[in-house]
């Protein structure tokens, strides 16, 4: 496993976390000098880059620069003499990074480095990070970061400030932390905890289960789940928390649930009816005509079984 160290300055740009002007720093070298176990690039304006690992061999040919062997399992970015960005942990080849250099491919870069299970830590001000392919973990710091984790099960952390956290591909946990944070899992079977803060919860395609936290949170759904792909909530409270319904995928009216469309029991009893609650279950069902033409498709599952009402189901859209 990597460990991913960014200390990125605020405002420069930024591609899936890497600054791109870091990546333009590796692959344009003006000299380039070479070990067995390390390769260092040092460029204009204090800048250097260090691989490191084992067996290198450096083949040139007409010019033509080439890695027919060796594993990288460290880079160093020095800026100034300050340490820019950290990777350590690392299992790569060292030939790709050739084509970088030959192609000047930043973003090529940017994957060949984010490719496996890795840790990545910011350290900078608010910015944005992704994980890339692999079981990835993504630790946020103090202000208002974006961390996404592309494919795979990822673990992300926000950490302090307003936070956005998606979890993509992959069976992932978000946890907010601190701040008002809007955690989104996406695809997969999804773990999302809001902590501390006033948080947004949408869990989208999969079985998801969300937990607030502390603080006024907001439960969204944008489709009606099939029954075994439902969301469960944990700790929803009446009152404190809503559930936010899309008004175009629910074909409803934006505003607060309206009393004559929210029934409790086990089935709608008249034409208006379209949220049902067995508060014996906690299941939460949505009926789309309230005739039981169609049937009732569950929702989610409240695991706390709260006394719900019909105020704490609000149409409106958030995202």
């Amino acid at each position: 496993m990597a460990l991913f160290k960014f200390a990125i300055p605020a405002g420069a740009p930024v591609g899936q976390g890497v600054s791109l002007a870091f990546m333009e720093i590796l692959t344009d070298p003006e000299t380039l000098r070479f070990g067995k176990d390390s390769l260092n690039t040092t460029m204009s304006a204090g800048v250097s880059a260090v691989l490191s690992g084992q067996n290198f061999a450096l083949q040139l040919t007409e010019g033509d620069i080439s890695f027919p062997s060796g594993k990288v399992t460290s880079l160093t970015l020095m800026i100034e003499g300050v340490t820019a960005m950290n990777v350590t942990g690392l299992n790569l080849a060292l030939g790709p990074f050739a084509d970088f250099i030959r192609d000047d491919d930043e973003s090529g870069l940017i994957g060949w480095l984010l490719s496996g299970n890795d840790r990545m830590i910011l350290t900078s001000q608010s910015d944005n990070m992704t994980g890339g392919g692999g079981d990835d973990t993504l630790l946020g710091n103090g202000a208002a970061d974006s961390l996404a984790g592309g494919t795979g099960h990822d673990s992300i952390l926000g950490g302090a400030g307003n936070d956005r956290l998606f979890g993509q591909q992959g069976n992932d946990h978000l946890l907010g932390g601190k701040g008002n944070d809007f955690l989104h899992g996406d695809a997969g079977n999804d773990r999302l905890s809001g902590n501390a803060g006033a948080d947004i919860l949408l869990g989208a395609a999969g079985k998801d289960t969300l937990t607030g936290g502390a603080g006024a949170d907001k439960f969204m759904f944008i489709s009606a789940a099939a029954g075994n792909k439902a969301d469960v909530i944990s700790d929803f409270t009446s009152g404190n928390d809503q559930i936010i319904i899309d008004p175009g995928a629910f074909a409803m009216p934006e505003g607060v649930l309206p009393a004559n469309a929210f029934r409790k029991g086990t089935a709608a009893q008249d034409l208006d009816d379209r949220f049902i609650y067995d508060k014996a279950t906690g299941r939460l069902f949505f009926d789309v005509d309230g005739s039981g033409n169609d049937p009732a498709i569950l929702l989610a599952t409240l695991t706390n079984k709260p006394n719900l009402v019909a105020s704490d189901i609000v149409i409106d859209i958030l995202v």
